[in-house]
């Protein structure tokens, strides 16, 4: 009987997690004794969790120094990148929204004002990366958990928006 290896979570171990070979052979050996799919999987995100908070721990001038940079890099890709682009688009488009054609092009939402503000972000992930180049997996992820943290009070405010506002029902509902 082959055992098979579940390769996507033995693969974000490797890569995300310390790369300690035992471990990941531990893990393997307890998930071919019986244990669940979602036992080894839980067995990967605490190793990853805890690898990256003591590589945290032992760099802490250097964590710092990633989260000022990507949020030095964040502030300049707004007003440099984002703000331009979103100049140039509404512009582009004022035309088209005073006009009665009015289309899908002149709602706020629309795919290129949505996806501005991702060239930014993408850019101080990378800037973070390039600037940290040995540890660069545990400082781009600590600048995203930032990122996260400091947008999660707008997202409840958008995800409560959305469950509580009648004019979203229908979307949510299809």
């Amino acid at each position: 009987m082959t055992l098979s290896e579940p390769k996507a979570a033995t693969w974000v171990l490797k890569y995300f997690g310390c790369g300690n070979e035992a471990l990941i052979g531990d893990l393997l050996e307890e998930y071919w004794k019986g244990h669940s799919l979602t036992w080894y999987w839980r067995q990967v995100l605490m190793a990853v969790l805890v690898g990256c908070g003591s590589e945290i721990r032992a760099n802490k001038l250097l964590a710092v120094r990633a989260l000022v940079t990507g949020c030095a890099a964040s502030i300049l890709g707004y007003y440099l990148i984002t703000l331009p682009l979103y100049k140039l688009y509404w512009g582009a488009t004022a035309a088209l929204r005073s006009s009665r054609y009015e289309m899908w092009w002149s709602h706020y939402y629309t795919y290129p004002v949505v996806f501005v503000p991702c060239i930014g972000g993408f850019l101080s992930g990378w800037l973070v990366a390039r600037l940290h180049r040995t540890n660069r997996v545990v400082m781009v992820g600590a600048f995203v958990a930032l990122t996260m943290f400091a947008d999660f009070r707008e997202f409840l405010r958008l995800a409560a928006d959305s469950l509580t506002n009648s004019r979203f029902l229908p979307y949510l509902l299809d």
